[in-house]
Formats: C-alpha cells, structure tokens, sequence
C-alpha cells in the first residue's frame, strides 16, 4: 500500500477543526429533539392508539391480542 505518510499533526488538525461542525450537529439536535418531542409524540399516540402498532410495555397492545388470538388458543376468550 503506497501512499503518504499520515502524521499525528494530520490527525489532530482534523479532529480540531471538526470539532466546530460537531458541536454545532449535537446542539441542532438537542434543539429539534426539545422543539418537536412533544407534537411528534402526540401523533405517534394516536397513531399507536387506532392500529396497535408500537406495543406496550406488558405486551397487552391490540396488535398483541390479535397476534395471541391469531397464533395461540388465547385462554381469555370465552367459549374456548
């Protein structure tokens, strides 16, 4: 493998001027992440709400009830 040889002032000169651009990216995302946490969040619920498609924590989602009842005899129902 040719080439030149990549010196440790290379390297440091790199991660000093990235460091900016860096800085800049995670504040943008703090930024967003506090502006729109909330409104996304809400939409995601009531998404979550009609068709069951993030489950909870305790696997009792609709989209869960309907997998158990589908996949499984689910011993809930009456008449099984």
């Amino acid at each position: 493998m040719g080439g030149r040889h990549v010196s440790f002032g290379t390297i440091y000169g790199g991660a000093y001027y990235g460091v900016p651009f860096t800085v800049e990216y995670a504040v943008s995302n703090v930024v967003f992440l506090l502006a729109f946490t909330k409104p996304i969040g809400e939409k995601l619920e009531r998404i979550n709400g009609n068709t069951g498609c993030f489950p909870r924590p305790g696997g009792n989602s609709p989209a869960d009830v309907i997998r158990r009842r589908i996949l499984f005899v689910d011993k809930t129902r009456p008449g099984e």
